[in-house]
């Protein structure tokens, strides 16, 4: 494996695990709270779906736009783990805030990543193409005579 795919197989790994912890934690907690609760779980388990997607997929630009919305709803996540310690629905002791801490860190490393790979790859937009300045220098000069 590359040190991409590495890194990639780490933070999916790192993702479920954060997942367990959110259903362990979430397993006896008030039932008032139920609609947080089942949040939390639908935004762990989402996150650890899309970065299992993102590793699928062969695009660069593809696995982009999955791993930016799976910033999303690790953003998603986070808030609501702030909210739950808050409400005192988890114990900070779980650790589980610095675990979606680091997940976030690790992610946008990965995008970052990604987008300077991507902008390697390409030519700057500004550039001009040699067969394009010629066909635009004769249109301005046709025009001006």
């Amino acid at each position: 494996m590359n040190g991409a795919l590495d890194r990639h197989a780490l933070l999916w790994q790192d993702a479920i695990a954060a997942a367990s912890k959110v259903y362990t934690a979430t397993a006896q907690a008030d039932s008032r709270y139920e609609d947080l609760q089942d949040r939390m779980r639908a935004s762990a388990l989402r996150l650890a779906t899309s970065l299992a997607q993102a590793g699928a997929l062969s695009r660069r630009s593809e696995r982009l736009s999955v791993l930016n919305s799976a910033a999303g709803t690790l953003a998603e996540l986070e808030t609501q783990t702030h909210i739950a310690i808050e409400l005192e629905i988890l114990d900070p002791k779980l650790s589980l805030a610095s675990h979606v801490a680091r997940l976030r860190t690790a992610l946008a490393a990965m995008i970052r990543s990604l987008q300077e790979q991507r902008s390697r790859d390409m030519p700057p937009t500004w550039q001009v193409r040699p067969h394009a300045l010629g066909s635009t220098a004769r249109m301005i000069d046709r025009k001006t005579l």
